[in-house]
């Protein structure tokens, strides 16, 4: 009981702060990001499995898993910088060069000999009940260290995403806080991977922000509504996957919340056509 307890609180707090972070890609029309730092997050663990001797400490694969994640973010930044490649390709590069590069490292630990990898191979897909405590308090922490800094930044924030002229203009440095977006986006999947998988992570990212759009136009609304649907369809999956343990913990969340999509989309509609006639 005090394991499903905890992975379900973990699988509430991911979702929590995967709503937050995400709400502010689908303003800055930026899904693809969640997915493009998802798939940098698994060359980071590979190097850090690596580096350490072969080591499951999840705090030595969390820190590889971050530093991949702001390698990937760094690199996008400069892409889009430096060169003339519009943002959309340079996701695009980076999430299949990076993930390129993580199977690849993925590969080469499998075939060395001893080595027990299917630790590993549990990202993927992502599953609760592999959660440590190690991991719930950094789940813990991420999800306060989110919530406080969109609460302390949330004008800056705000006008940085909504209007990076006026944000410049203003003195309010856009580029600093869309970087500051781009690290809480990092966060959130680093510490969701472990439940969700990299795989599916960025589903969880979009998902209920995207749901939240349709039923509120308010940016405040929608950020509590997205972190609200979020930990709901993460805890509600993580039960999913705890009941029936052959359905991987990844799965199982995408399916809660694209079935809340799907009801807000219907409920949309039907609002629209009302209104229409």
């Amino acid at each position: 009981m005090t394991l499903l307890f905890e992975s379900l609180l973990a699988c509430l707090l991911l979702g929590f702060t995967c709503g937050l972070s995400g709400s502010f890609l689908i303003l800055r029309r930026q899904a693809l990001a969640g997915d493009m730092i998802g798939h940098s997050v698994l060359p980071g663990i590979c190097t850090a499995f690596i580096a350490s001797q072969f080591s499951l400490n999840p705090l030595v694969l969390l820190a590889g898993a971050f530093f991949g994640a702001i390698a990937a973010t760094l690199l996008q930044e400069y892409l889009t910088r430096s060169s003339k490649i519009k943002p959309e390709m340079a996701l695009a590069i980076n999430l299949t060069g990076f993930y390129a590069i993580g199977l690849g490292l993925l590969t080469w630990i499998q075939k060395q000999p001893g080595v027990q990898q299917a630790h590993l191979e549990s990202y993927l897909l992502g599953q609760a009940a592999t959660l440590s405590r190690t991991d719930l308090f950094s789940i813990l922490s991420s999800a306060v260290l989110c919530l406080f800094l969109i609460v302390i930044f949330f004008k800056e924030l705000r006008v940085s995403v909504f209007d990076p002229l006026f944000a410049k203009s203003s003195g309010v440095s856009a580029a600093k806080f869309q970087f500051l977006l781009s690290s809480l986006v990092a966060v959130s999947v680093v510490v969701s991977i472990k439940a969700v998988g990299l795989i599916l992570v960025s589903a969880l990212l979009i998902i209920p922000a995207s749901t939240a759009s349709l039923l509120s136009k308010d940016l405040s609304t929608r950020l509590i509504l997205a972190s609200i649907l979020g930990a709901l369809s993460a805890s509600a999956g993580a039960y999913i996957s705890f009941i029936k343990s052959n359905i991987p913990t990844g799965p199982a969340i995408i399916l809660v919340s694209t079935f809340c999509f799907i009801t807000a989309a219907t409920f949309y509609k039907l609002k629209q056509d009302q209104q229409s006639t």
